[in-house]
């Protein structure tokens, strides 16, 4: 994203990137990171595993509000809904008791887009865990700002994009 970027304004347009999942933990763990400076690394480097626990646990312990709902460092599980099958994305962009992403993004829109004069946002899904939040994000935008014109791209999209052209619900 940031060589996209640069090459952009290199051809005179304005553009800003978003690292959205970096945001979602934050927002997800209460803003409250915990603390790990690196002296503390170097004076005990087991700690960086207990540190790495204590946010899993906190991750599970939030996750518990939402119904089906298991998200670690390096996963998201929505059990409830198949990321893998179009018609339970489109179902899961719509539950708030399943689906965290519903409330991140609807905060999210109003703090850094809404206002801004975006007319283009380009959503990257790399990997099939972003599936129900990139769509989710996708479907809060165009109900937020109707006039913005929304690109996917990354590679499950590229992957999956044939299949995801011939889904009706999916291209509104």
């Amino acid at each position: 994203l940031p060589l996209l970027k640069g090459k952009l304004e290199a051809e005179g347009f304005s553009c800003r990137v978003i690292v959205s999942n970096i945001l979602f933990y934050n927002w997800f763990l209460g803003g409250k990171e915990p603390q790990l400076c690196v002296e503390e690394v170097y004076d005990n480097p087991l700690k960086i595993l207990s540190y790495y626990g204590d946010i899993e646990k906190r991750l599970w312990k939030k996750s518990q509000e939402y119904e089906g709902l298991d998200v670690g460092l390096r996963y998201m599980n929505m059990a409830k809904y198949d990321r893998t099958e179009f018609d339970s994305v489109l179902e899961a962009i719509e539950d708030a008791r399943a689906n965290p992403f519903i409330e991140y993004y609807d905060q999210l829109i109003d703090e850094e887009f809404v206002g801004s004069g975006a007319k283009l946002i380009a959503i990257a899904v790399t990997f099939q865990d972003q599936i129900i939040s990139a769509f989710t994000l996708a479907s809060l935008l165009r109900k937020k700002m109707p006039k913005a014109k929304i690109v996917f791209g990354g590679q499950m999209i590229t992957r999956c994009y044939t299949t995801l052209i011939e889904h009706d619900g999916l291209r509104q």
